[in-house]
């Protein structure tokens, strides 16, 4: 608390009685759980607005990707039945030492 008073030097060096205030000046004390608490939910807004941002650029960089891909599908060399990467997955192999069936003695 504070208090407050005046004090005096008269003409002859002599000091004067004083005068003390009679009110206390008191601060409020501090709150830290206030302070505790703004500054998790500031944290708490602070990452919650760094992640709408970052997934806002992601879908924005998606959809550009997504639009340069429907493009380049459009303007294809080839079409879709002769794909010259395609390569047919079912090969019919003939085992010479198989006596029965197709392909054998």
């Amino acid at each position: 608390c504070d208090i407050f008073f005046w004090a005096a030097i008269g003409d002859n060096g002599k000091v004067l009685p004083l005068d003390v205030e009679d009110e206390r000046i008191c601060p409020k004390p501090f709150n830290y759980i206030a302070l505790t608490i703004g500054i998790i939910f500031a944290l708490f807004f602070i990452g919650l607005v760094a992640l709408l941002i970052y997934k806002a650029i992601t879908y924005l960089k998606d959809e550009y990707e997504y639009k340069q891909f429907m493009k380049a599908q459009a303007t294809q060399q080839w079409s879709k039945e002769s794909n010259p990467f395609y390569k047919n997955p079912t090969q019919v192999f003939i085992n010479p030492q198989y006596e029965g069936g197709a392909g054998g003695r």
